[in-house]
């Protein structure tokens, strides 16, 4: 339990991290042309759009892989950018039994190839949870978690 809850927070750390980093960037690059309301309007975070390009069958690997016991199986949906403090020291994310569920009818942009999907976590500690993924090679991987 203690090593999901130290997990858990440094997928969210992270997240926050890139997240940030990328919203930074944006804004630092958002006047092109010169006006005033388009660097005010690049400045500020993208919309949230409902919807995304992930597919069921994507969803449902990471699903399984995520809550597996192989820490193998775990690194294989991690973004490049939290894979390497994982395989340090890898372990499960979630306790033993829990179950995830994301629903990807649900997915909100957050950035350019950065979606929040919705999840559901059933188990021993049942919750709702909002999984960062973020799309590398034309796939998409873990790159966080928070709770709404």
């Amino acid at each position: 339990m203690r090593r999901w809850v130290i997990w858990s927070g440094v997928l969210v750390a992270v997240a926050a991290a890139a997240v940030g980093g990328y919203l930074w960037l944006r804004g630092g690059n958002g006047a092109t042309n010169g006006t005033s309301a388009d660097a005010a309007t690049s400045s500020s975070a993208p919309p949230a759009q409902p919807g995304s390009s992930m597919t069921e069958a994507r969803a449902q690997r990471i699903e399984r892989q995520l809550v597996s016991p192989d820490s193998n199986d775990v690194a294989d949906v991690l973004a490049s950018s939290v894979k390497a403090a994982y395989v340090k020291e890898p372990g499960a994310l979630l306790p033993a039994g829990a179950m995830m569920h994301l629903d990807v009818a649900r997915a909100e942009q957050a950035g350019q190839d950065v979606l929040r999907v919705p999840a559901t976590v059933t188990g021993s500690t049942p919750g709702a949870w909002i999984v960062l993924v973020i799309r590398e090679n034309g796939e998409w991987f873990v790159l966080g978690t928070e709770q709404p």
